[in-house]
């Protein structure tokens, strides 16, 4: 499972007073450059890294032994920015250049290039391998009959083969007159045939935003349905699973401000929602249920952490993470780790009053939580020492991660799930 274009918070992790699960680092090198992508497929680990000032950058993919983290093969080109994925034997980074997009594919063992197709998006919002195409979506300014010109979402799919685009679509057509509206897309997510994209619609006149859920047929871009939501924006998480689409993102003037949703693939048609905490949730979805971590700043700040059944939305259990003090508490992720539901969050000291009370905390705190498919903590750790990632993907019980720690240090890890033979 990967997710892209989201800032993530992991440390160093040892075992703690539940020593039958821990998180230990199997291997850990330096990067190049700037980490901003990894992933994670079969004995190869690909590296997405950034060198140099924005002017005068170069960006390096890199393929590592994933059981020992030696480089076994990179390549060196002109740009800015990088995402990259793996599928099967082969590689692939979506690497930004001078206002477009440069896609390339990679043998996945050896580095040797298999093809390179130009792209005319000015940046990238996710980047993705499904099956036999190569998914891109991001946004490209397009000009409009009165001489000005506005930013709008576009979607591209080429043949992972080729690197032929098969079809693309614009997420909203320039409206003349006004209201006109700017349109990104933020996420995707496909199963099957069903190529599912979330974005957002900002009218620049009414100044209401619009959740545009849209399903499109892999093979051609047919559009099967498309739902608009008032009053829900960006930034979305999207997740396509158990003949749902699982949405979550912020609404416009609530009091908790987030929102979390289920839609039916078959017709895009709500199916259940669920209140949210103070910004966007974070969720995972499976078989098992959706997954929901939200924060609520009500007198005190408070965590809560849910599982509901993924096709009606009724809720199976509730966690609470409490107040952690003077510290404000962000999440960063929650994913599914071998049957376990990982949460990762940052506590930031809140500004001291004055004069300062003796003790009062000046550094950040990185909390990693393990919790089993029943809501019981197994695993918990926290440390001063954080390693900020920018990216990583799971596969089994280990997984992946690019990031940097204190300064521009930056690295790529291999992390893995020890149990002791216990399972969730």
């Amino acid at each position: 499972m990967k997710r892209i274009m989201m800032i993530l918070v992991l440390l160093m992790m040892a075992s703690t007073a539940w020593a039958q699960v821990s998180l230990d680092v199997v291997w850990n090198q330096p990067t190049v450059g700037a980490p901003l992508s990894v992933a994670f497929n079969r004995n190869r680990v690909i590296t997405g890294e950034v060198v140099g000032p924005d002017n005068a950058s170069t960006v390096h993919v890199r393929g590592l032994n994933a059981n020992t983290g030696g480089l076994q093969w990179e390549d060196t080109i002109a740009g800015s920015g990088v995402f990259v994925d793996a599928a099967g034997n082969d590689a692939f980074a979506a690497i930004t250049f001078n206002g477009k997009t440069l896609i390339r594919s990679y043998q996945q063992r050896t580095g040797t290039l298999q093809w390179s197709t130009t792209i005319p998006l000015l940046s990238t919002t996710a980047f993705g391998v499904r099956g036999n195409r190569v998914l891109l979506a991001g946004y490209m300014s397009i000009s409009l009959p009165n001489g000005f010109s506005e930013a709008n979402g576009f979607l591209f799919v080429l043949n992972r083969t080729t690197g032929d685009v098969l079809w693309s679509a614009q997420l909203d057509t320039a409206s003349i007159p006004p209201p006109l509206a700017d349109a990104f897309f933020w996420d995707f997510d496909r199963s099957g045939t069903d190529l599912i994209v979330a974005g957002e619609r900002r009218p620049l006149i009414s100044g209401v935003d619009f959740l545009v859920l849209r399903d499109y047929r892999v093979s051609d871009g047919h559009l099967k349905w498309e739902t608009l939501e008032p009053n829900l924006g960006g930034p979305f998480q999207v997740q396509l699973e158990n003949g749902f689409v699982y949405v979550s993102g912020r609404v416009n003037g609530s009091p908790f401000g987030g929102f979390m949703a289920a839609y039916r693939l078959t017709d895009g048609v709500l199916a259940w929602n669920a209140p949210a905490g103070s910004d966007r949730p974070m969720f995972t979805a499976s078989e098992a249920g959706v997954f929901i971590v939200s924060t609520f700043p009500v007198l005190v700040q408070t965590t809560i952490i849910e599982r509901r059944d993924p096709s009606t939305g009724v809720l199976v259990w509730r966690q609470t993470i409490p107040s952690e003090g003077p510290y404000t508490r962000l999440i960063r992720r929650v994913d599914l780790l071998h049957g376990y539901l990982v949460v990762i969050s940052l506590s930031i000291p809140q500004p001291p009053p004055f004069p300062v009370p003796p003790g009062w905390p000046t550094a950040t705190v990185q909390v990693v939580r393990l919790y089993d498919p029943h809501g019981n903590l197994v695993f918990e750790d926290q440390t001063e020492q954080i390693a900020i990632v920018t990216d990583y993907d799971i596969v089994g019980s280990r997984f992946a991660a690019i990031g940097f720690v204190s300064g521009a240090a930056g690295f790529v890890r291999m992390y893995e799930l020890q149990t002791g033979g216990i399972q969730p």
